[in-house]
């Protein structure tokens, strides 16, 4: 019997990890997800998205005053 070798690719094996240590998250993402979900007066997503941009905003105000 002869048996056949099936080539792998570098990409191939990365994505496969990728998968791998992505499925193992899944429940520390899930926790998070369960705790911030707890809190008593949860914020809203538009300040929360608001408070995330500020550093993005702040940067981008930036260069342009320095492009100016």
């Amino acid at each position: 019997m002869k048996t056949m070798r099936v080539p792998r690719s570098g990409s191939m094996i990365l994505s496969m990890f990728v998968a791998l240590i992505a499925t193992a998250l899944l429940p520390v993402v899930f926790m998070a997800a369960l705790a911030a979900s707890a809190e008593t007066h949860p914020r809203s997503m538009g300040e929360t998205l608001k408070e995330l941009g500020r550093p993005l905003a702040k940067s981008a105000s930036q260069l342009l005053a320095h492009f100016r």
